[in-house]
């Protein structure tokens, strides 16, 4: 489904193929929306300074004047734009690089174009985009894509809420909370809400 409600996408990468490539696709995939393209970091923060405040950003974290580490870092803290980490590195130590510095998805380039318009998606609705496979420390192959609600369920488990309780809290039937729960399971690769818990905390989906 497309959102209306994307304005305006950040896309900063070093490569011109690559920048004007996504970019064409990102406007044909999202109707109505504009993206603001730079291949460097100063080139962003010029922008910013200059009132562009994006509905999110797609941050390569490999750029040719700075860390996009550290720009991820700048925009979540002083802007408080939804990041997307973008990188042809998938490795744990980039993930966690990138989640510690604010990033609330990531996409390896490997990943065809779908992918990243499906994390794009699940930002905006309020969710969040990780390789699973990052749990268990393996190339990654799929994603994580947790919805606004799933994203509720979760961090009201990680606040060891019974599902009666999540379901009194968010107004739902509690046979629909079992449901969410057991889809959180399953996309965590786990049978329990310990395992789920932990998790979740290594991959720090929430605070």
């Amino acid at each position: 489904m497309h959102r209306q409600e994307t304005k305006n996408i950040l896309l900063v990468d070093d490569h011109p193929i690559i920048l004007d490539m996504l970019g064409a696709a990102l406007i044909n995939r999202f109707p109505g929306s504009s993206v603001s393209m730079h291949g460097t970091a100063s080139a962003t923060r010029k922008k910013l300074c200059g009132g562009l405040i994006p509905t999110l950003a797609v941050i390569d974290i490999n750029l040719p004047d700075g860390d996009g580490i550290d720009l991820i870092k700048e925009l979540h803290a002083t802007y408080g734009i939804p990041v997307i980490a973008y990188s042809g590195s998938a490795d744990r130590p980039t993930i966690n690089a990138c989640i510690k510095s604010g990033a609330i998805a990531f996409v390896p380039k490997a990943y065809d174009t779908e992918k990243l318009y499906q994390a794009i998606d699940a930002v905006i609705s309020g969710g969040q985009y990780f390789p699973p496979s990052y749990l268990r420390n393996e190339s990654p192959e799929t994603c994580i894509v947790l919805s606004r609600r799933q994203q509720e369920v979760l961090d009201l488990v990680l606040l060891a809420h019974s599902n009666r309780e999540i379901a009194a809290s968010l107004s739902l039937a509690e046979g629909t909370v079992k449901n969410h729960v057991s889809d959180l399971l399953a996309l965590f690769g786990t049978n329990s809400r310990n395992g789920l818990v932990l998790k979740a905390r290594q991959l720090r989906i929430v605070q």
